[in-house]
């Protein structure tokens, strides 16, 4: 009989939404360890893709300042309000506005960047991250802040890794 393995973070955004709002700079990943690893913590060697700022537009995606609009739908938040009903009542959750994707703004394609596009980014670099894994790390979520993609000339996204276990 195979064995299914119980996600506790599925269980809980069915009730309440997601909690976690995912941002387009933001990377996820998992890394699996195995039963002993995750009692006795370890190292991992991490390697995933970071988008890097466009050199033409500093990663405001625009050809020249100002000639992105606020979305029409989020009103130049990046995010929506939605009330979810659950068993324990109604409970409002902030989520990303998915027209804009979480930026706020949109850009129409003849006030885009030549160089990216209007993506903000324009090249790809491999990321190698060492990060130490604490003893009973097993199912646990950690956030690297800074270790994400680009956002701007200034800014970095949040790495998020999942530990699972093994078996």
């Amino acid at each position: 009989m195979e064995q299914q393995q119980l996600d506790i973070n599925a269980i809980f955004n069915q009730f309440f939404g997601d909690q976690f709002p995912r941002h387009p700079e933001d990377i996820y990943l998992q890394v699996t360890v195995s039963p002993e690893e995750a009692q006795a913590g370890c190292v991992r060697q991490l390697r995933y893709d970071v988008r890097k700022c466009c050199g033409g537009c500093g990663g405001s995606g625009e050809a020249a300042p100002g000639a992105a609009t606020p979305c029409p739908k989020c009103k130049g938040e990046g995010e929506l309000l939605a009330k979810q009903s659950t068993m324990f009542g109604t409970v409002q959750i902030r989520r990303m506005c998915k027209k804009c994707k979480g930026m706020g703004r949109l850009i129409k394609r003849k006030n885009a960047c030549a160089r990216c596009g209007g993506k903000g980014t324009d090249r790809v670099e491999e990321q190698r991250e060492y990060i130490t894994l604490p003893a009973g790390c097993g199912w646990q979520r950690f956030s690297y802040p800074g270790k994400g993609h680009f956002a701007d000339q200034d800014k970095r996204g949040t790495l998020f890794v999942t530990v699972s276990v093994a078996g």
